[in-house]
């Protein structure tokens, strides 16, 4: 029986269970499962040899990069594939990091063992889930904790069904016939839409923006395509219109919002693109995160590590080794500034001192598209703009209809960037239509996240949760908490400007985050102490040197 006999006991156990699901679920080889992002691994099957030496085989790769490694007692079975694979992708999260396997692993064992795992996951979250239903709820944390666990949960059944296709990515043959695939990807679908709010081919309002993005894209193209690319461009158009989602595609523009107001903001980046264009070294941007961090007294640091993209997690703010980002422009820098730092870390402040130290359930749409709104105001969008699609969501609407090789072909018309097919279908069967919708979350536009500023709830509280809106009003203490000051701002500001405190920058702001209230605007500079000034002057000399 648990204990339930005083407040403080509650707590205890409470917090018990919250130590037990920190070192079993949310740690850090499973964070990533839960994230749904994996790192992969490119696997060159054509360019290696095998020598046999006692029971030994090791394995040689050719090309640039050179690997040795020695597998014991390789079976027939395993030096046959090894022989005739073609080049795949292995993801290193999943059973690496995760599953402690390797690519010397059978496919049986990638199996077999990542399945085991994932089924002892969701035994400690069901535990879990018991024994937080016999305590009393305590300050809402209880409901919010539970609502995660459920979250969860349905992130490694999706992660269980499409286990078989991740194996297939590495070059194994899939043992599932046509009829299994479309199976259990609708039951993928099924979980999506609960989790990420399902495809964008059953929203109308969606399907329209594509449709008409897609249509006026296709026509402009048209006379340099070949046949087959106008087949394929031809075969997206009709299936779009014959969708059940599919509507009257000009009625829905008819009455679309125009703010020319946005266009004062956007002309500061382009009258001054010498100054928002040049390039800070990898070390010096690092130091200017760094100075903001300690401006809110964030105490994380700034990592670099082999991830793909700006990554923020519990512990620090993670930068790609990658040549993209040994140096990145002013404004980039002002960009994620205000999109990392100002939302996702200065969030996460806030909630290790409320409510815990992890991101809490359905919060992706909230927490993203707060973001999103503070980096686009930021770059000079109004918004009335974020009632409609971005311009991304075309292409996601393609891929949930096209298959893998038909969508390959459509991207290259438009791109000639390398798509990264295993990675955007995490999951998914590469051969087949769909997409992980995370994906479209992130470019989607938050209209849930417009309609909780535009009806009268505080937006402050918006910029400091890691919950969904509808989870906010359930923490009713609130400690310590930290606010945006729209750091990048007073930065551009202090860059074109001499005065540090100047009435103008307040009727600037006040114009540009009019979604925002008074009492977080304030005059800015103002509201900076003498400690976090002198750190603004480090940053303004880093980028003028």
């Amino acid at each position: 029986m648990l204990d339930t006999s005083s407040a403080s006991s509650e707590t205890q156990e409470f917090e018990r269970i919250v130590n037990r699901l920190k070192e079993t679920i949310f740690n850090t080889k499973t964070v990533d499962i839960f994230e749904i992002t994996f790192a992969y691994d490119t696997i060159n099957g054509k360019s290696f040899i095998l020598n046999h030496q006692k029971n030994k085989w090791n394995e040689v790769f050719l090309d640039d990069w050179v690997i040795l490694t020695t597998w014991e007692h390789a079976s027939t079975k395993e030096v046959k594939w090894l022989q005739s694979s073609k080049a795949g992708r292995y993801n290193r999260t999943l059973f690496t990091d995760f599953a402690w396997l390797s690519i010397k692993n059978t496919q049986e064992e990638l199996f077999t063992q990542t399945n085991q795992l994932l089924h002892i996951k969701k035994t400690y979250i069901q535990q879990a889930r018991n024994d937080l239903l016999q305590l009393p709820k305590i300050e809402g944390k209880s409901d919010i904790l539970l609502w995660t666990l459920d979250y969860i949960e349905k992130i490694i059944d999706l992660t269980i069904l499409g286990l078989p296709f991740e194996i297939e990515k590495i070059g194994y043959t899939l043992s599932l016939s046509p009829q299994e695939v479309e199976e259990r990807t609708k039951k993928m679908e099924a979980i999506e839409k609960d989790l990420f709010g399902g495809n964008i081919r059953e929203n109308p309002v969606e399907v329209a923006n594509c449709y008409r993005n897609l249509k006026n894209k296709i026509e402009k193209k048209s006379s340099t395509m070949t046949e087959d690319q106008k087949k394929t461009c031809n075969k997206l158009l009709s299936s779009i219109q014959q969708l059940p989602a599919f509507v009257d595609v000009e009625g829905i523009f008819k009455n679309r919002e125009k703010d020319t107001r946005s266009e004062n903001y956007k002309n500061i980046f382009e009258d001054n693109e010498e100054l928002f264009e040049k390039k800070i070294s990898r070390a010096d941007y690092i130091k200017i995160f760094e100075l903001v961090f300690a401006m809110y007294g964030i105490k994380k640091s700034v990592k670099v590590d082999k991830r793909s993209s700006v990554y923020d997690w519990d512990d620090a703010l993670y930068i790609p080794d990658s040549k993209e980002y040994t140096t990145l422009p002013v404004k980039k820098i002002l960009i994620l500034i205000q999109h990392e730092i100002e939302r996702h870390m200065l969030s996460l402040e806030n909630n290790e001192k409320n409510i815990g130290w992890f991101r809490w359930g359905y919060n992706l749409f909230l927490e993203e598209w707060s973001a999103m709104i503070l980096q686009w105001t930021f770059e000079g969008k109004s918004l009335s703009e974020y009632w409609w699609v971005s311009v991304s969501l075309p292409n996601l609407l393609a891929w949930e209809i096209l298959s893998g090789d038909e969508y390959k072909n459509f991207l290259s018309i438009f791109s000639k960037k390398d798509v990264e097919m295993e990675r955007k279908k995490r999951l998914y069967p590469q051969h087949y239509r769909g997409i992980q919708h995370k994906d479209t979350v992130y470019t989607r536009w938050p209209k849930a996240v417009i309609k909780y500023l535009t009806q009268g709830e505080n937006p402050k509280d918006l910029y400091i949760w890691r919950l969904q809106t509808k989870d906010i009003a359930k923490v009713t203490e609130k400690k310590s908490m930290k606010y945006p000051k729209l750091v990048s701002e007073v930065i551009i500001y202090k860059l074109l400007n001499h005065s540090i405190y100047d009435n103008e920058f307040k009727e600037f702001i006040t114009g540009k985050y009019n979604f925002l209230t008074e009492d977080i605007i304030k005059d800015k500079m103002n509201d900076f102490t003498m400690d976090q000034k002198k750190k603004l002057i480090e940053i303004l000399r880093i980028i003028k040197k």
